[in-house]
């Protein structure tokens, strides 16, 4: 994680609009730096603790070679309050970063030395992160098991996943990041995405959260290797190994790209605003590519307040108001209807 992204992050925490996941690895490296516990948190100095923290997290990047060249920190269990933060965090984080006394059994996880890497296994029943020597983290979902060097080569990064995971990955172009899960491989420079091959599916998936990924099949020999497939913001990818093909196509629950939650509730609202603007606007925030069938449709006037509905309902909705109907086709979305009357709604 890069300092941006963690002043970014921290930001989040402030205003209250951190996923819990998030929220639990602010809180861990909180307990590092705070001393007053019982500190008013509206009189906290962010801008101070923001260098305190990265200067924490720097150093603990630079391990000495006796201690532990990543971390592992359980996810689950209920959230902390700020005035138990520095009393409960401080011993956990001791733990977390002291094995010379072989101390971290404790955790509900696995790990084991081969050579010159790291499998970690998630034995718990709840999400677990692991941060790489690079910054890249890695959330291992129950049952998954992550394979790591120590130490990553000089021209790349590369993982071996079983199981499903979500990849923040540092951005480094000259050195890009392999995972290799299942019958596929997946590339990136920087970007985070969800990963998925379980161990008795041959049917591994990759999802896009941010950035772009290349998605291509392992190569065996005496068989031709298949195209890779570029996936980028909410599309994925699923494996067919039966067929030795990919199938593309969008998430399930398309996310938000770059937008803060008083910019989604203001982009989403319209008044007699023409379709082809609405649907523009939601190609802006999805980065979906979503199509008019004709240009009867491309001026049916909405009035509509779609914020804080998920894409597939805002969808219904206008398609309701109007008339239309709407139809997934690969990574697009196409919009069609016979066309509309000059009413607003």
């Amino acid at each position: 994680m890069s300092r941006k992204k963690f002043a970014h992050l921290l930001e989040k925490y402030q205003r209250g609009e951190c996923s819990p996941r998030e929220k639990k690895f602010v809180e861990y490296w909180f307990g590092l730096v705070e001393t007053k516990p019982q500190q008013d948190e509206n009189e906290v100095d962010w801008q101070e603790l923001e260098e305190k923290i990265w200067g924490q997290m720097h150093a603990r990047m630079q391990t000495s070679e006796t201690g532990r060249d990543s971390r592992v920190m359980p996810l689950g269990g209920r959230s902390m309050k700020w005035a138990g933060i520095a009393a409960s965090l401080v011993l956990i984080c001791w733990f977390l970063t002291s094995d010379r006394f072989g101390m971290n059994s404790w955790l509900p996880g696995r790990e084991t030395g081969k050579g010159d890497w790291v499998e970690y296994k998630n034995t718990s029943s709840k999400s677990e992160m692991v941060a790489l020597e690079d910054g890249s983290t890695v959330e291992l979902w129950p049952d998954a098991v992550l394979q790591y060097p120590k130490h990553f080569s000089e021209n790349k990064r590369t993982v071996h996943l079983t199981g499903k995971a979500f990849f923040d990955i540092e951005k480094n172009p000259e050195k890009p990041f392999f995972i290799y899960s299942g019958d596929i491989i997946t590339k990136v420079l920087g970007t985070s995405f969800y990963v998925e091959a379980p161990g008795t599916s041959r049917n591994p998936k990759v999802e896009v959260v941010t950035g772009t990924v290349a998605v291509y099949e392992k190569p065996k020999a005496g068989r031709q290797q298949v195209d890779n497939i570029i996936l980028k913001p909410n599309q994925q990818a699923v494996f067919l190994a039966g067929q030795h093909k990919f199938e593309a196509g969008l998430v399930a629950e398309p996310r938000l790209i770059g937008m803060s939650g008083a910019d989604a509730v203001s982009r989403f609202k319209f008044y007699n605003t023409p379709l082809s603007k609405v649907v523009e606007n939601l190609r802006l925030s999805y980065g979906i590519d979503i199509v008019l069938e004709n240009n009867k449709i491309s001026n049916c006037p909405l009035t509509a307040n779609l914020a804080g509905q998920p894409l597939y309902t805002q969808l219904d909705i206008i398609c309701a108001a109007l008339k239309t109907k709407y139809k997934i086709t690969g990574t697009s979305i196409q919009i069609s209807g016979k066309g509309c009357s000059t009413n607003s709604i």
